[in-house]
């Protein structure tokens, strides 16, 4: 899926080192803006995923005003990028309860990993839930974390959906229409996906031939794995490892 963000920062500067950044990370859709106003309009329109956000953007509404707005939605995360830790800022940031609060001056690992962690962990949020009592199938959300614990934890190995049918208790179909619902894309999809970020970091972090990596993720074959690798990031495994070993040189 494309990751669309959005960065609400009156400051260029600022604003163009995090989007550096977020690009040097693989995300391509950066949006900026520097009012609430403007934010507001680009949200309703583009639909980002995460929005990153100054607190003092010198205009009549700041960055806690645009967070009020969408808490009251909760449909978006958002992390505060701030130099402010004054008591009172502080109180007006937990009435809005961000996702993450980034401190300037801040370094770039900061925003990659405050990113990377919202990302991911928002994927989750309508599994990691309490058990709601006006729900139809109160299990649904702890069922389906059941299978994304299970994926994660034998991502290494060959995984079919008659696999995970078992751990719900579900019929297949449901398990699919469930997972798909819940987590906003198919068993196989999410399989996949976590199958290609796993090979990522072992591209990155290893040398082991890309043969072998295909193995290790359980993939049918290194051809399978090329073509699959590709279809996802947009480059072949060898010109993906290429590319990170030189920006681990330069960082």
């Amino acid at each position: 899926m494309c990751v669309k963000i959005l960065i609400v920062e009156d400051d260029y500067i600022v604003a163009r080192y995090i989007q550096e950044i977020l690009k040097e990370e693989g995300y391509t859709f950066i949006e900026h803006t520097t009012t609430v106003e403007d934010a507001l309009e680009v949200i309703q329109l583009r639909r980002p995923n995460l929005v990153l956000m100054d607190i003092n953007l010198g205009r009549n509404k700041d960055g806690i005003d645009l967070a009020l707005d969408l808490l009251l939605k909760d449909n978006l995360p958002y992390i505060f990028i701030t130099s402010y830790s004054d008591k009172l800022t502080i109180e007006r940031i937990k009435e809005t309860r961000p996702y993450g609060i980034i401190m300037k001056p801040f370094k770039a690992i900061d925003i990659k990993t405050n990113v990377a962690i919202v990302l991911n962990n928002y994927k989750y949020k309508s599994i990691d839930v309490v058990r709601a009592k006006d729900t139809i199938d109160q299990d649904a959300p702890l069922r389906i974390k059941d299978v994304v614990r299970y994926i994660d934890d034998h991502i290494s190995e060959k995984i079919d959906i008659d696999t995970l049918v078992p751990i719900t208790k579900w019929k297949k179909h449901h398990l699919i229409r469930m997972f798909s619902q819940f987590m906003g894309t198919t068993p196989y999809s999410y399989i996949l996906n976590r199958k290609i970020e796993k090979s990522k970091l072992l591209l990155e972090a290893t040398d082991l031939p890309v043969a072998a990596v295909a193995a290790d993720m359980g993939f049918y074959s290194s051809s399978n794995f090329c073509a699959t690798f590709k279809k996802f990031t947009g480059l072949s495994p060898d010109a993906y490892r290429k590319q990170h070993w030189i920006k681990s040189k330069t960082t």
